[in-house]
């Protein structure tokens, strides 16, 4: 958010680094989808939905991580 806000303020992107920008949002997508992988390897639903419920933190976060990359 701060790299956002000052590339911003100064019209300009330098201090970006394109590469990173892409293997954040691709360790994002891959943690959102090991959360989904591991919640389908539940035995029954009510053990996917405590699965899910136990990396809550994880999704927001990786969402969050791909909605700034």
């Amino acid at each position: 958010m701060p790299q956002a806000f000052l590339n911003y303020a100064r019209k300009s992107t330098r201090g970006w680094s394109a590469t990173s920008s892409v293997l954040d949002a691709i360790g994002s997508i891959f943690s959102i989808l090991q959360t989904l992988f591991i919640a389908k390897q539940a035995p029954n639903p009510s053990a996917e939905f405590i699965q899910l419920s136990v990396n809550a933190p994880k999704v927001p976060l990786a969402v969050l991580s791909l909605f700034f990359s």
